[in-house]
């Protein structure tokens, strides 16, 4: 029988100070995946590392993910940034552009936020504070600098929170208020806009620095990142699924007359010789599959199939979705 993984990308146009970690894993019973600070997805700096069960072990599908933009200016030059595998294989920096050191991933679980508003719903305080989302990158958060040893201004906070309170909304995070992070509402595509996912993965990168990928001018962009999945046993799609959802702004000084926006996923089902690709536009769904019932990596009869999903909800200037152009 042949197990189902999906990976599912929302791709959006915008116009405890210690080590800051640069990659973080989101965990389900059925799928161990790596989120690096720079936006590569799914691998290290030398192999896959998009883990699935095979017999009694792990075994990755991915060797690597990525976003890739680009577009032409006025001049009708192209301009382009894109990523592969490794550091020395993408045009992206990880951080927030002209903010140095803060390339970083800040996660976030479902128990972290469960633990976080028992403790203030018990005496309308936050008597234990959790770093993970006192930290946490949204707008006007006063306890970011504490937590992240840098500044975090109000244009570059773009992490989605939930102001569970309405006498304390103002759309600024205050997790004192027992405010907690979740997804960005004009980014979730499950369109649910109180669902929390049981992991979180929040990272921002930028263009800009040495192009190692591509020979151009670099497409001059700021993207935010959220990776997430869900611990559902009793549903198969949300426990074999990794959502990615990216938003971008552009930073470029001469307007750019064209974008276009690619997200790079090299797929290895155990053995890469043997893998068959196929693409349904009907419902612009990207598939790799074994090209027989078995597989020379050791997959016996249980080979699996990897399904890439893209989603494109474009937003207003206030960044709210906008259900048509």
């Amino acid at each position: 029988m042949k197990r189902l993984f999906f990976l599912l990308i929302v791709t959006i146009p915008f116009l405890s100070i210690s080590q800051a970690p640069d990659h973080a894993w989101l965990v389900t019973n059925q799928i161990r995946a790596r989120i690096n600070a720079d936006g590569r997805l799914f691998c290290d700096d030398t192999t896959g590392a998009f883990f699935v069960p095979r017999g009694d072990s792990m075994a990755t599908i991915i060797r690597a993910a990525g976003l890739w933009l680009g577009g032409g200016d006025v001049a009708g030059n192209i301009l382009m940034s894109a990523q592969m595998y490794s550091p020395d294989s993408s045009d992206f920096t990880a951080g927030f552009r002209g903010i140095p050191n803060s390339g970083r991933v800040w996660k976030v679980t479902r128990m972290e936020i469960e633990a976080h508003r028992k403790d203030y719903l018990e005496d309308g305080v936050v008597d234990n504070p959790i770093p993970a989302i006192f930290g946490w990158p949204g707008k006007g958060n006063d306890f970011f600098v504490e937590y992240n040893d840098f500044r975090l201004p109000d244009s570059m906070a773009f992490a989605g929170f939930e102001e569970p309170d309405f006498q304390f909304f103002n759309d600024e995070y205050e997790p004192w208020r027992g405010e907690y992070p979740t997804l960005t509402q004009s980014t979730n595509a499950i369109d649910i806009p109180w669902l929390v996912p049981d992991e979180l993965i929040f990272f921002a990168f930028h263009s800009g620095g040495q192009q190692n990928l591509i020979k151009t001018e670099p497409f001059p962009v700021q993207v935010w990142g959220e990776a997430y999945v869900f611990h559902c046993t009793e549903n198969d799609l949300l426990e074999n699924s990794v959502f990615v959802t990216y938003r971008w702004r552009y930073e470029g000084t001469e307007r750019s007359d064209t974008v276009s926006a690619a997200i790079f996923a090299d797929v290895d089902l155990g053995n890469p010789r043997d893998d068959y690709q196929g693409y349904l536009p009907d419902r612009q769904l990207y598939f790799v599959y074994n090209s027989d019932s078995t597989d020379a990596a050791g997959w016996d009869n249980g080979a699996p199939l990897l399904f890439v999903k893209p989603f494109y909800f474009p937003i207003t200037n206030m960044g709210t979705r906008q259900d048509s152009i």
